[in-house]
């Protein structure tokens, strides 16, 4: 049985976070589009805090690195049974927003763990992400992904059932530590 998911009301489109690109008491807010219609990315920076090509500093690398592994391993634990390891990746208070339901907390533990006991053996195939550092806290990151079924008997489908757009949240704990704390779904087409 599914999870049951609330809508996704109330749910900030758009986050006001510090823009620490700048010297000290000039520090404005950069407005950061954390669910995008159409899954289109907008972070707003300041033209010379950026620029397509150039050297990324160590802060940016380090982050990129992390959140990309987190990416991954999630993807690795789903194809392999293993959903209750995949939780771990989230923050306690993480959101997946689905078709616009939102599922956290037990919800989100139960959507996961039931992706793990329906008997239907997926495999899952992120494309290459896209990847904001936008606080030294907080990063975004978007993933295109494949989703193939594979069916008793009959071997695999040769099309992907799903391709959907991933736009993942990222906090950095304490720790150091990289978690998603909010993951959108966008199923862009989504099959038989």
């Amino acid at each position: 049985m599914a999870s049951p998911m609330k809508p996704a009301h109330g749910v900030p489109r758009t986050q006001q976070v510090p823009d620490n690109s700048h010297s000290a008491g000039d520090c404005p807010v950069r407005t950061v589009d954390i669910d995008p219609p159409g899954g289109v990315s907008m972070v707003s920076t300041p033209q010379q805090a950026w620029q397509v090509g150039a050297e990324p500093d160590d802060e940016l690398v380090k982050a990129r690195i992390a959140c990309l592994d987190v990416i991954a391993t999630f993807f690795r634990l789903i194809d392999t049974s293993q959903a209750a390891k995949a939780l771990e990746l989230f923050t306690d208070d993480a959101e997946l927003i689905v078709g616009g339901m939102v599922a956290s907390g037990d919800h989100l533990r139960r959507t996961l763990l039931d992706k793990e006991s329906d008997g239907i053996k997926r495999v899952y195939l992120p494309g290459e992400s896209s990847f904001w550092l936008v606080t030294p806290n907080v990063a975004l990151a978007d993933t295109p992904l494949q989703v193939f079924r594979f069916h008793p008997g009959q071997g695999t489908d040769t099309s992907a059932f799903t391709i959907t757009h991933i736009r993942d949240r990222f906090v950095r704990n304490e720790q150091r530590v990289w978690r998603v704390s909010r993951r959108v779904v966008t199923v862009l087409a989504d099959g038989v």
